[in-house]
């Protein structure tokens, strides 16, 4: 979070931010990989429009999703880019808590977000208890559809940053079993930690 906060704050935005490009580095820490590093200033979703990068298993915002879906994009898309990458990350976030690939909330043929089913997995994970409260509500408010509703990278940082002590100074207990991951201490960024040192990030 605090990453995206900094790329916020000098006005930039990732465009690719899936669990693919997030690496787990041990002791709490994360990497992201910025895509423009390879792709010549661009965010990926415009090399989708001109068909030179694959348009799935990518994390679109509703927005950038549904202008994917235009027939004439002659008009630039208007939409946030740091809330279309709080989306992202959200979804991201939603996979490592189920441990579960979601492309399936993208319809393809319409061009929309199956809300409906991220609602209900959303409910699940609440009704499990396996992680806190807080942390589902944030996840929440993140993949809000309105974007006047969803916060900025800016705001989820200096909500979460109560946390950061906790979490540098608590050890992390994890449990890997049938691709399953436990915790006795859960928060939005050792969960990240926790799920992708044990999973694959291949596409």
């Amino acid at each position: 979070m605090t990453a995206c906060a900094h790329l916020e704050s000098t006005e930039e935005a990732h465009g690719d931010i899936r669990p693919y490009n997030i690496f787990a580095c041990g002791d709490s820490e994360y990497k992201i990989v910025d895509p423009r590093l390879f792709s010549g200033g661009h965010l990926p979703f415009e090399y989708t429009l001109e068909s030179r990068l694959e348009n799935k298993a990518r994390h679109y915002s509703p927005l950038v999703f549904s202008y994917l879906g235009q027939t004439s994009k002659k008009a630039p898309i208007q939409h946030d880019k740091y809330k279309s990458d709080v989306f992202s990350l959200g979804l991201t976030i939603l996979e490592a808590v189920t441990l579960k690939n979601l492309e399936f909330v993208y319809n393809w043929k319409e061009h929309t977000i199956e809300m409906d089913k991220i609602k209900e997995i959303l409910k699940e994970q609440a009704e499990q208890k396996i992680y806190s409260t807080a942390l589902i509500e944030t996840i929440s408010l993140m993949l809000s559809v309105d974007e006047a509703q969803r916060p900025n990278f800016l705001k989820l940082d200096a909500d979460l940053s109560l946390y950061r002590a906790d979490i540098r100074t608590r050890t992390i207990k994890t449990e890997v079993k049938n691709h399953s991951c436990k915790q006795e201490l859960i928060s939005p960024f050792s969960m990240l930690v926790c799920t992708y040192s044990h999973t694959d990030r291949a596409e």
